[in-house]
């Protein structure tokens, strides 16, 4: 029903402002809140009673954004959304229970139920609740005029974009066949650098591995500066890279050393394998790093450095001081070649990828045909832009085009909430960055952020999800807004056999030696929990979990 030509009988006037105001009153109270929760623990049940809640409060569903990252979610939500509601008009006890109560859902009578289920069902098309990808589209297609693309632009599904693929492959071969010498040079040189130390002759084959693998890295990262260059890895400079030795005088000094000590045969043999394959070794050779000796002598090399190091050859072999550099040296030495190799290597990559841009950009782009994935760099223009950058240069907004689509924005959307947030890319991000960064700076209450999710269920690194963005944007919020942070982990999915097991298993990674530092220093594991009981009141027992 419409607001402005809603009316109520004189006497009822006093008793809807009241409504109103304890309406307004519960909105003013919804706050930001991020919630990490655990597989099973019902996070998508978290998020619709988010939704639920600002409903009770008298927000207008339209103005609440609710987002995932697949249509199975986006559906499962507005399913359960309706479900939930339907569930309490038809019987309102529901709504007397602990766990209702426990959730800080409104009660409402079966009138405004009534009325929030039309409303919502009125405005299906209206309801920005959906995947990322599809908000993103809506918005180019809502302000299409300001990115430059006309009115006929289409998205296209995966099975086309293969089809994209393959005619700029043909294109690019067809071009390079009938080019002048110099463009033909230039292209087989990319190539013999992209397979470096190998001998490739399946051209197509490679390109679409090489596409399928970084094309999206060179959307976000075009300037080719950052493209097997040491010092964008190594900006103080790198000890391995700035060693220099001659391997063959150092093989000879080692065999010299190796000569008197006391060894086996086989392990005589080992040293004489690994000294013989450092001797001659380039960065085109290849080394072996799963072999018994490799793999011992590499996980050594700060006890080199150190000097009087032990080395397993079988048997534990104590080193000298002068054996120890000299093995440290070859070591450092053929990482010096494998490092070169790549770099040399993602060079010869760049360059193929960027020409393989230039056509995409020119035969489908320029068509009107875009990608989901081009969609996060034309939103964002700052994300991916360089001087080299041929793709989307031209299908962007300018900045000042930019904040007044973000105002535009803005002004229609109050309440944002996120499923699955741990998928999220900086990409994605960088589009939402500004409307959430209103929202959270918003002193009247009546507007929110909420998202949810568990970084241990990163499903999207394939796609740049970056799972560090969970907590990261958690922590610089709290720095200025009040925002609570909530953590789930009772499962309502699995047994507690299963999760015993679990516990068992995860609460000990912190002390496996061979895990980096990094990790264990950033693993906190915190208790699983099963429930107790199933719905019909039975133990909820049952499965079977074995270490091996």
């Amino acid at each position: 029903m419409d607001e402005e030509n809603f009316s109520v009988p004189e006497k009822l006037t006093g008793k809807l402002l009241v409504y109103m105001n304890t309406k307004r009153d519960i909105a003013m109270r919804i706050r930001n809140e991020v919630i990490s929760a655990s597989a099973g623990t019902g996070k998508t049940y978290q998020l619709v009673n988010r939704y639920l809640k600002l409903l009770a409060a008298g927000v207008k569903p339209e103005t609440i954004v609710a987002m995932t990252f697949t249509r199975n979610a986006a559906g499962e939500i507005f399913d359960r959304i309706i479900s939930r509601i339907s569930l309490m008009i038809k019987k309102p006890e529901v709504m007397k229970s602990p766990e209702f109560i426990a959730s800080g859902i409104p009660q409402m009578t079966e009138e405004e139920l009534q009325s929030t289920l039309r409303r919502l069902l009125l405005s299906l098309h209206l309801l920005p609740i959906g995947t990322l990808d599809s908000f993103f589209v809506r918005i180019i297609k809502t302000f299409s005029f300001e990115f430059g693309l006309s009115g006929d632009f289409e998205i296209i599904d995966e099975a086309l974009v293969e089809q994209a693929k393959r005619k700029v492959f043909r294109s690019i071969l067809w071009n390079i066949e009938y080019a002048d010498k110099e463009v033909r040079g230039e292209f087989v040189e990319e190539f013999k650098k992209a397979t470096f130390g190998k001998e490739e002759k399946r051209l197509t084959e490679i390109l679409d591995g090489f596409v399928k693998e970084y094309h999206y890295r060179y959307l976000c990262a075009p300037e080719p500066d950052k493209w097997g260059k040491a010092d964008m890895i190594w900006p103080d400079g790198s000890e391995v890279l700035s060693c220099k030795i001659n391997p063959a005088e150092e093989s000879d000094k080692l065999l010299a050393l190796l000569e008197s000590k006391k060894l086996s045969d086989k392990q005589r043999d080992k040293f004489n394998e690994f000294i013989e394959t450092a001797r001659t070794f380039r960065p085109e050779s290849y080394f072996d790093f799963d072999s018994a000796f490799n793999k011992n002598l590499f996980r050594i090399l700060p006890e080199l450095e150190k000097g009087g190091a032990q080395l397993t050859v079988g048997a534990k072999i104590d080193l000298t001081d002068d054996e120890c550099e000299c093995l440290l040296k070859l070591a450092r030495h053929i990482m010096k070649c494998q490092i070169s190799a790549q770099l040399h290597k993602t060079e010869g990559i760049y360059g193929l990828i960027r020409r393989y841009e230039e056509f995409y950009n020119q035969m489908i782009r320029q068509g009107g045909k875009l990608t989901f994935a081009d969609i996060p760099f034309i939103l964002s223009p700052d994300v991916g832009m360089g001087e080299n950058h041929y793709a989307l240069s031209e299908i962007s907004s300018g900045a000042e085009d930019r904040l007044y689509i973000d105002y535009r924005l803005d002004s229609r959307f109050d309440h944002w909430l996120i499923d699955e947030f741990q998928d999220t890319s900086y990409p994605q991000w960088r589009i939402i960055n500004n409307l959430i960064d209103e929202i959270v700076q918003d002193d009247s209450g009546g507007r929110s952020f909420f998202y949810v999710g568990d970084i241990k269920q990163a499903i999207y690194g394939w796609r740049e999800g970056e799972a560090s963005l969970f907590n990261s944007i958690y922590d610089v919020y709290r720095e200025y807004t009040e925002i609570e942070l909530k953590h789930l982990s009772k499962s309502f999915r699995s047994s507690r056999e299963v999760i015993g097991t679990v516990n068992e298993v995860f609460s000990n990674l912190n002390s496996i030696e061979e895990l980096p530092l990094t990790v264990r220093a950033r693993w906190a594991w915190e208790e699983h929990k099963s429930k107790e009981k199933n719905k019909d009141g039975s133990p909820a027992f049952g499965g079977y979990a074995s270490l091996l």
